[in-house]
């Protein structure tokens, strides 16, 4: 270990700056390499957000949205279909349910940022059908189930049916709004992330760049005011010490007469 850095002592100034700036940059790249492998993985189409994607896919593909009163639909069909009062009420119960998780989740998406498009869509026209639809069945269909009038229960899940259709219509409409945004909003984080990519590379090889040239600058002005090389500097002012003045001066060891080098008194 010793011998190591004694070592170094024969270097050059610029050769041990040199390796300073390579292994200052050996560690900035390799944390540089490891963020931008973290990013890759966490960004948008990466490994990890399609995982999150697939399983929110398989979660809407299974279960029906609140926010498409599909299910209530369904619901309201048992309903006509059922005969016994307890499965009435039961099926009216689930009903009652199936709105409270519409009307949470209108609320829900009134607070958020939609797009004005997605906002008309949804929350004015689809709702608008979505709350027709629910105070038909609870103020005519239902009332006309449970007093077993089918005339008039018929009568109210006709015009259901028309204000389910209708929504769907708009629910479709949003539906193809959010994919688009979805897409557009991919789309613009890809670009950002791609130009984030860039803006890194530029950083690190400028940086680097700058290291370099200023380890060249300052090794060539240290070099200057020092006239030297440390190790020889070192050499010369062992030689003084030691008495040997011309080979102190960076001389060959002779004196101009020829009669070899000046020695200091003996003590």
């Amino acid at each position: 270990m010793n011998r190591g850095f004694a070592s170094l002592g024969t270097l050059t100034l610029f050769q041990q700056f040199a390796i300073l700036i390579a292994i200052v940059m050996l560690g900035f790249a390799i944390y540089g390499g490891i963020s931008i492998s973290t990013l890759r993985e966490l960004q948008v189409n990466g490994p990890v957000y399609r995982q999150i994607v697939k399983g929110k896919d398989l979660i809407a593909d299974i279960l029906p949205p609140p926010e498409y009163i599909i299910e209530s639909y369904l619901v309201c069909m048992q309903i006509e279909q059922a005969e016994g009062r307890d499965e009435v009420a039961a099926l009216v119960d689930r009903l009652r349910s199936l709105k409270k998780d519409y009307d949470d989740r209108h609320a829900y998406w009134e607070k958020e940022d939609l797009t004005a498009a997605m906002r008309v869509a949804l929350l004015e026209k689809a709702h608008g059908q979505a709350g027709r639809f629910y105070e038909l069945a609870f103020e005519d269909f239902v009332p006309a189930i449970q007093r077993n009038d089918r005339a008039t229960a018929k009568k109210a899940f006709a015009a259901m049916a028309e204000a389910y259709r209708v929504h769907r219509i708009h629910i479709d409409q949003t539906v193809q709004l959010a994919n688009q945004f979805n897409q557009e909003t991919e789309a613009s984080a890809a670009s950002t992330i791609q130009s984030a990519y860039l803006t890194l590379a530029a950083i690190f090889l400028l940086s680097l760049a700058g290291a370099v040239a200023y380890v060249i600058l300052m090794t060539s002005n240290l070099h200057k005011q020092l006239g030297g090389e440390i190790y020889e500097l070192v050499a010369i002012a062992q030689n003084i010490a030691a008495g040997n003045v011309l080979a102190g001066s960076g001389g060959d060891g002779k004196g101009s007469s020829g009669t070899g080098p000046v020695r200091g008194p003996s003590a």
